[in-house]
């Protein structure tokens, strides 16, 4: 994951962006943290940040530079795989495959119960971001049936 953030801010710096035509400027907010932006902010002490301006690249020198920091980044030249393949993932074994059958087909079930509460119930309750009991509106009751029967449709197959 790391050699992927490297090529990404590589990229970023070789790349001319809209930024680069303007000015940056960094401030200190009243809370300590650094900020960026286009413009400084009003009542702010900033400063302007030097920023190179690199020459607008050629497609083919692009083209180059992206391989040449993939390479680096270790990602192989142009496929985006690693250069040096992973080990590969054993098949589940007979007993893994039965736990998750096992567990998909409880899944199954709940996610139909559910729907059938909500097709059916007049109040139905649930819980807020806090944890606390919270009667749904028709429009929250709505959400909820919708997103079960994705549910109904990833645990218990298409048209169940």
């Amino acid at each position: 994951m790391r050699a992927y953030t490297h090529l990404v801010l590589a990229l970023l710096a070789v790349t001319p962006l809209g930024v680069t035509a303007g000015q940056v400027y960094r401030s200190v907010a009243p809370d300590g943290s650094v900020q960026y932006s286009e413009r400084p902010p009003p009542g702010a002490n900033a400063e302007v940040v030097p920023l190179p301006h690199a020459a607008p690249m050629s497609a083919a020198q692009s083209a180059d530079e992206l391989k040449r920091l993939r390479e680096k980044a270790g990602l192989g030249g142009a496929g985006g795989q690693p250069a040096t393949a992973e080990p590969a993932v054993a098949p589940p074994t007979p007993e893994q495959q039965a736990e998750r059958e096992r567990q998909r087909a409880e899944n199954c079930r709940t996610a139909q119960e559910n729907a059938r509460v909500l097709e059916t119930a007049h109040r139905v309750m649930g819980k807020d971001a806090q944890g606390n009991d919270v009667r749904l509106d028709d429009t929250q009751k709505q959400a909820r049936l919708e997103e079960t029967r994705r549910q109904i449709e990833q645990f218990c197959g298409p048209g169940k």
